[in-house]
């Protein structure tokens, strides 16, 4: 079985490893042809798809319909697109149009990519072939039926709970640092919730350093796209303390993005930093 991915990303590239682990034949293409290294790469996505039997786009989500047409325009009959870009529900179907006879399939990850058995929800007229040629590489898969878009839509309900939580559990951790030095208040939280939601916060923190501004703009489609009518006030809000985090983190003296956590609060908090 022979897979071409395009879009060397954390995302592109974590499929990519897997694959090639897995046995598969696999070629890359990314326009920036130093995120291929250690990958065959072709030159273009059309010479990265002319001779796969699968092909795995991981683009951004604005290219998600001009990658499928250019599969499209390349692949052979029988090739199968698996679209795993972030993109909306309204996109992937104008994206299967140029794969007929099933051979799109609508993938959202619904885990950071860097967990150890990442959640890969799956759609579409084929989603059960593409759960089968997905197997061996370390994903858990969930199917969201036939309809191309269905599993987009998870992914965007997903949003509107993970992106406000993340806005919220940054604000107590910020603020407790010189409120509750101690971490009492998140140890509560995390009584309540019977979770280890103090390495969830942490996760929230440093995933956020790297990704909040492409997340308020998720949280603001998911909100356009899947949130019940008149709730446009509660998300609003949330997107742009998504927005506010990053500006702070693009400020002048701001950590770097694997700076440890304590910087980066500190970074965060109402003084600065300055007050420990």
């Amino acid at each position: 079985m022979s897979w071409a991915v395009l879009g060397m990303g954390p995302v592109g590239q974590r499929f990519a490893d897997a694959l090639e682990r897995a046995g598969r034949r696999v070629v890359v293409y990314d326009p920036l042809p130093d995120r291929c290294a250690g990958h065959r790469a072709a030159d273009s996505a059309a010479g990265a798809v002319a001779a796969a039997d699968w092909v795995l786009s991981a683009v951004p989500a604005a290219a998600c319909v001009a990658a499928a047409q250019a599969v499209g325009r390349a692949a052979g009959r029988d090739t199968h697109l698996v679209d795993i870009s972030s993109a909306e529900p309204k996109a992937k179907r104008s994206a299967a149009r140029h794969l007929p006879d099933g051979r799109y399939v609508d993938a959202t990850l619904l885990d950071a990519i860097t967990a150890d058995i990442p959640l890969v929800c799956l759609s579409g007229p084929r989603q059960d072939t593409a759960a089968a040629a997905l197997a061996g590489l370390g994903l858990e898969i969930a199917s969201a039926g036939p309809e191309v878009g269905t599993a987009a839509q998870v992914k965007l309900l997903r949003s509107l709970v993970m992106k406000p939580l993340e806005v919220l559990t940054i604000e107590l951790m910020a603020q407790a640092r010189d409120l509750d030095p101690e971490g009492i208040a998140l140890w509560s939280v995390e009584r309540s919730l019977r979770t280890p939601y103090r390495t969830v916060a942490h996760d929230f923190l440093t995933s956020n350093r790297l990704h909040a501004g492409r997340r308020a703009a998720e949280l603001d489609a998911a909100a356009a796209a899947v949130a019940a009518p008149g709730s446009a006030s509660l998300y609003a809000p949330m997107a742009d303390g998504l927005t506010r985090l990053a500006e702070r983190w693009r400020a002048p003296g701001a950590p770097d993005p694997d700076a440890p956590a304590e910087r980066l609060l500190a970074h965060l908090s109402p003084d600065g930093g300055r007050g420990r």
